[in-house]
């Protein structure tokens, strides 16, 4: 059975550190730690896009350069009303001897409305841990401005984080918003010399972490630097670690020293899910009026039993079977799968048990007593229908092997069957009846036709006989009937070839005898004449 995994990917996020060229004067702040909250919705976090363009600039990208709200709320659609938000996250980094004065955000937008739609939107922003709004929106998102300061001393290092909601809802009509640029401005000041709190920016570089479940915990990794070289990694605190999907993130402290100013900022973890080990077979085997489907195991990292996230999908009872679409549920730390799995159910062969019948004298039709054949799947009587050869009513002479063939009444699980067996057939020393030969009549012809008795009485079939057996007939032209003396009388009345089987029962003895008998048409006489 083969199973292909189906799987929702995000992006690893990697840390990254974008600069532009110090001056001489080096007054050049960083920005590091990009991030994206909801990668692929409008900010674009890719350092290719989102980076430092002028010094202490950090030009904001979104995704595909735009974000139209029309896309989610098209004309007309069955759910009019959609919003959206994203975050994009950074640190801004003073260069050494410099502390962040300000920080300016800059958004610029367009949007248009189509009779009864609406379009609104909203942006705040979180700086150095303190909130902010940066304005609201209605139908036209032509500039939002925001600016934060700081006065000496200020901080090193701002963490800063910038979210941005759109709303739009259509009755009848259409909505327009689109983000066309966003823009972040930082001004530095010198550190006052004559401040006790004049202190160096450690260099400080933090890495996430991707990769996929493994069962493992995984957090920050990092170093930090003095100005002087010094390793100061051990003032280095990266922040909690993360064992399950999606991941987290890390919010790393930098505690600083006499020397060296604190410092803090994040890490995204990004734990991906993985692929649990799954084998299924499907079944193959003969019906046996069970229900029969797939089997497996599901196994994941370390072992463990994932085997209650599995549905084996269909199963079946009657041949042939079919097939089983199963299905693994997943969770955060394992990825669905599905696939399918062949239910192969075969007809089942019956047993037929015929016992051996008893011996029977020469001249003794076959009945029901020695036609007595069964088929039988374990302790299963099989319904069916079975054909004798030769047929009941046929008249024995010696001894011969008899056949059955077997016909299933539900040929959808069953096969057919044969068996033989061999009767014996001893001579009969008693009474036989004479054999009257081929019978020939016409259509309206008048019959008498007496059969006689030999061997057990020197009397004819008449008179002592008649009384002391009983005739019968089986299988006579219709218009004709058997009579107690023997004699077979009447007016035939249908064209046709008749086997007819007589017997003659005295004192627990039978004789038998079996002949054809046919009728013709008159225009048939005439003809042949």
């Amino acid at each position: 059975m083969s199973f292909q995994s189906m799987r929702m990917c995000a992006a690893g996020l990697a840390v990254a550190v974008l600069s532009v060229a110090a001056p001489a004067r080096a007054q050049v702040v960083t920005f590091t730690d990009l991030r994206d909250a909801v990668p692929g919705k409008f900010f674009d976090a890719d350092p290719a896009h989102t980076r430092a363009g002028a010094p202490n600039t950090l030009d904001i990208a979104f995704e595909n350069n735009e974000f139209k709200a029309s896309t989610i709320a098209p004309l007309l659609s069955p759910a009019p009303t959609r919003n959206a938000m994203d975050t994009i996250s950074f640190n801004v980094n003073a260069p050494a001897g410099y502390y962040v004065s300000s920080i300016a955000y800059h958004q610029k937008g367009t949007g248009t409305i189509l009779r009864t739609a609406r379009a609104l939107g909203a942006s705040s922003w979180v700086v150095g841990g303190q909130p902010a709004n940066l304005g609201f929106f209605n139908h036209n998102p032509s500039e939002l401005i925001g600016t934060t300061t700081y006065t000496n001393p200020g901080p090193t290092v701002v963490p800063v984080s910038i979210t941005t909601g759109l709303f739009v809802s259509e009755t009848l009509g259409d909505a327009t918003l689109e983000l066309t640029s966003a823009t972040v401005v930082v001004t530095v000041a010198p550190l006052s010399p004559d401040d006790p709190n004049d202190k160096k920016t450690a260099t400080i570089v933090v890495s996430g972490y991707t990769g996929t479940y493994d069962g493992a915990a995984h957090g920050a990794t990092g170093s930090a630097t003095g100005v002087n070289g010094e390793d100061l990694t051990h003032l280095l605190d990266l922040g909690d670690l993360f064992t399950d999907a999606p991941g987290g993130t890390a919010t790393w402290t930098f505690s600083g020293d006499t020397n060296h100013n604190a410092a803090t900022g994040t890490a995204a973890i990004t734990i991906n899910p993985t692929d649990a080990a799954i084998a299924v077979s499907g079944f193959i085997g003969p019906y046996d009026g069970a229900p029969h489907g797939a089997t497996g195991t599901a196994t994941g990292v370390k072992g463990v039993d994932l085997f209650h996230l599995f549905r084996f999908g269909e199963s079946f009872t009657d041949a042939p079977g079919g097939t089983a679409h199963g299905t693994f549920g997943g969770n955060a730390n394992y990825n669905e799968a599905a696939g399918a799995a062949a239910i192969t159910i075969n007809k089942a062969t019956p047993i037929v048990t015929w016992p051996e019948p008893a011996a029977i004298t020469a001249g003794t039709a076959l009945t029901a007593t020695q036609l007595n054949a069964t088929a039988n799947v374990g302790s299963v009587n099989v319904a069916g229908t079975f054909v004798y050869d030769p047929p009941e009513g046929t008249v024995l002479t010696a001894t011969q092997t008899l056949s059955v063939a077997f016909t299933p009444a539900d040929a959808v699980n069953y096969t057919g069957a044969t068996d033989t067996v061999t009767i014996t057939v001893t001579a009969n020393a008693g009474m036989q009846i004479i054999d009257p030969g081929l019978q020939t009549n016409v259509v309206g012809d008048e019959v008498r036709l007496r059969l006689r008795v030999t061997g057990s009485s020197r009397r004819s079939a008449s008179g002592d006989d008649r009384r002391r057996g009983e005739w019968a007939a089986a299988g006579l032209p219709p218009g004709l009937q058997m009579e107690e003396d023997g004699e077979i009388r009447g007016r035939v009345t249908t064209v046709g070839t008749y086997p007819v089987v007589v017997t003659f029962t005295r004192n627990g003895i039978t004789a038998s005898a079996q002949f054809d008998w046919t009728v013709l048409s008159r225009s048939a006489k005439r003809g042949r004449g």
